[in-house]
């Protein structure tokens, strides 16, 4: 036992001193942006510092620490685009992978946004993913924000996975369907209009109105298509 102390003590006190530097060498060059009050090993997770954070957990940092507006180590390693970073931290017992910040987000809604398949692949695989958790701001999924910036490989894995094809945002209107066509994205248009089981019923302007309305002829006609094979499959 006094061994792994005497370990344990050395591996903080160089986790400790490569945070001094990597502290006062921090710039807001990230999504985030550097705050006065992170962790150590926030800090070192936002900037792609693999070693310290290693160091760092070795330690006994808490992986599910947070900041004041709700941010972890595994949402800033995320948006920063840090995906051995990332695998590190899932590998850790008790991580919290569907944690919310302060908009209600959690790491795969904002991946899914950014586009990261590494990074979505990683947290795919972790057991206790919720694919279908909702940010509260716009309410959307990360299916939904898939869709939206185009990143089709991240939709056809969030699909795979089980997620909710047909989940909408708070307003009830917008849903990855309704996004993708509005985006002009006929790739992850033409991988929803696959799915068995898309809908298209939703409150205010349908998926078909929105290609109309975007004088987009060649999306419209396969919605148009699909809803005709739809109404003959009964």
């Amino acid at each position: 036992m006094a061994v792994f102390q005497t370990n344990a003590e050395a591996v903080a006190s160089k986790a400790a001193e490569r945070m001094e530097v990597l502290v006062k060498t921090q710039t807001d060059n990230s999504d985030t942006g550097g705050r006065d009050g992170w962790t150590d090993l926030m800090h070192a997770s936002e900037s792609g510092q693999v070693d310290a954070v290693e160091a760092l957990l070795t330690a006994g940092a808490d992986v599910n620490e947070t900041d004041e507006e709700g941010w972890t180590p595994l949402m800033l390693a995320c948006v920063n685009n840090h995906a051995d970073i990332v695998r590190m931290l899932l590998a850790r017992p008790g991580i919290d992978v569907n944690a919310k910040n302060r908009w209600k987000s959690t790491a795969l809604i904002l991946v899914s946004f950014k586009g990261y398949m590494p990074i979505a692949e990683a947290l795919l695989a972790h057991p206790d993913i919720d694919v279908n958790a909702a940010a509260e701001y716009y309410g959307r999924t990360a299916l939904i924000e898939a869709a939206k910036n185009g990143h089709l490989d991240i939709v056809e894995a969030l699909i795979a996975k089980g997620a909710d094809i047909n989940a909408t945002d708070k307003t009830g209107t917008n849903s990855a369907l309704t996004e993708s066509v509005k985006a002009g994205h006929k790739a992850v248009v033409a991988v929803l209009l696959a799915h068995p089981g898309i809908s298209f019923r939703n409150t205010g302007r349908t998926a078909l109105m929105w290609a109309a309305a975007k004088s987009r002829t060649d999306l419209r006609e396969m919605i148009s298509d699909r809803m005709e094979e739809k109404r003959n499959a009964g």
